[in-house]
């Protein structure tokens, strides 16, 4: 089965319950290709990557404050994809949903002076969130300065 085969199938799931009611059946289709797969190496990598980040930002934690490891991200300034290295000065903790945010380019940081600009189309809830939070602390704006600046003169993502 080819690639573009792959992508159409379709099939039914169905299932029995105890009683009539409780069983049923839905039509389901594969929506786009296959499954994107990580090399151990690249999983290793990207683990240090994120250790490495997590504690450079000595839990100063970008905007959220967030402590909690299980939901935060380490982001790349500049995409592995686009020439970034896998190494603190490229990469800062933001809490995953923020994380998702900032990669699709609907907030901002300033190189120069940390603060951080919000796009006209973020909910109420991320605007207020991001209009309340101070600029980043300054070892992590030191450290990020120079991707920052790439970041923000390059359309990568």
């Amino acid at each position: 089965m080819g690639e573009a085969d792959k992508a159409r199938r379709k099939g039914i799931c169905k299932w029995k319950g105890k009683n009539p009611v409780e069983s049923g059946q839905i039509p389901w289709m594969v929506i786009g290709g296959t499954r994107l797969r990580i090399t151990r190496e690249q999983w290793e990598r990207e683990s240090r990557f994120r250790d490495n980040v997590l504690d450079a930002d000595e839990k100063s934690y970008v905007i959220s404050g967030e402590t909690t490891r299980e939901v935060l991200d380490t982001a790349h300034l500049r995409p592995v994809k686009e020439g970034g290295e896998e190494c603190i000065e490229n990469g800062f903790t933001l809490r995953t949903d923020l994380h998702r945010l900032f990669d699709r380019r609907m907030f901002s940081i300033s190189p120069e002076d940390g603060t951080i600009m919000s796009d006209k189309n973020l909910s109420k809830y991320y605007k207020e969130l991001l209009r309340h939070h101070s600029p980043l602390a300054p070892p992590t704006l030191r450290r990020i300065r120079k991707a920052l600046q790439e970041r923000w003169e390059n359309p990568w993502t």
